[in-house]
């Protein structure tokens, strides 16, 4: 069974500029998770791939959809908040690390030139946050970090100031390194990566080795940066009290 005739089962419809939908997502979510589970499902997700090759139907999937009634429109965004398509996807356990990884892939194509693309990176990122379940944490989490380290600045911060959105609780501490690694290769982000590792849980040794860079680089950092800096060590200081008299020295 092809993509597009999955979708018509589940009471989904991909129209030349919108992607339609004739009932509540969670009865077409839950009648896509028994298709799923009937069939090849790395055909439906090369489907899936396939139609989202092309840049309008990839900013339709990742829009809210619109709910259809009879003769009646309604805009779903505006009145009932309908998840986007690939929101209802990345809800089907059997088929999310596969879809994410194929999503995140795309990430840097359209983030080369915000202009060409629209603002599709801004909805990729946006449509990985607050999933309610993470059927392969590791997966999303090195796949976003890989992602992160080859797009444009801008970007990057943008990934970054979503990342406690997006990584499952469990890889804070994996992610968390990472972002440590990444201030000596891109010096110019230590902000946005301070402001991300505020929003992680990190143990000690992390938040030492995050002070030590910090004040390091504060003297060749920029003016505009330095509040944001002299922020992060003070709050620091106040969380790892035995750093206090090395931080205000």
């Amino acid at each position: 069974m092809e993509f597009q005739q999955i979708l018509s089962k589940i009471g989904i419809n991909l129209s030349d500029t919108k992607v339609e939908i004739n009932q509540e997502t969670i009865f077409s979510k839950e009648n896509l998770r028994k298709i799923i589970e009937n069939i090849d499902r790395s055909d439906f997700i090369d489907g899936f791939s396939t139609y989202i090759s092309n840049e309008e139907c990839l900013r339709k999937t990742l829009l809210p959809m619109t709910r259809t009634n009879q003769n009646t429109s309604i805009n779903s965004f505006a009145e009932k908040n309908e998840e986007s398509l690939v929101r209802l996807l990345l809800g089907i356990d059997q088929i999310q690390t596969k879809l994410i990884e194929n999503i995140l892939e795309l990430l840097p194509e359209y983030a080369e030139s915000s202009e060409r693309s629209n603002g599709i990176s801004s909805l990729i990122i946006e449509n990985l946050k607050w999933l309610d379940y993470i059927s392969n944490p590791k997966i999303l989490s090195e796949k976003y970090l890989e992602v992160l380290e080859i797009v444009p600045e801008i970007v990057q911060k943008e990934m970054l100031a979503a990342i406690s959105d997006i990584i499952s609780d469990s890889e804070h501490i994996f992610v968390s390194k990472k972002l440590v690694e990444l201030i000596d290769q891109t010096p110019q982000l230590l902000v946005s990566i301070l402001d991300a590792l505020g929003g992680l849980r990190n143990s000690n040794e992390i938040e030492r080795s995050v002070q030590n860079t910090a004040l390091e680089m504060l003297v060749s950092s920029k003016s505009l940066d330095l509040p944001a800096i002299l922020g992060y060590l003070f709050q620091s200081a106040i969380e790892l009290p035995e750093t206090a008299e090395n931080v205000i020295s």
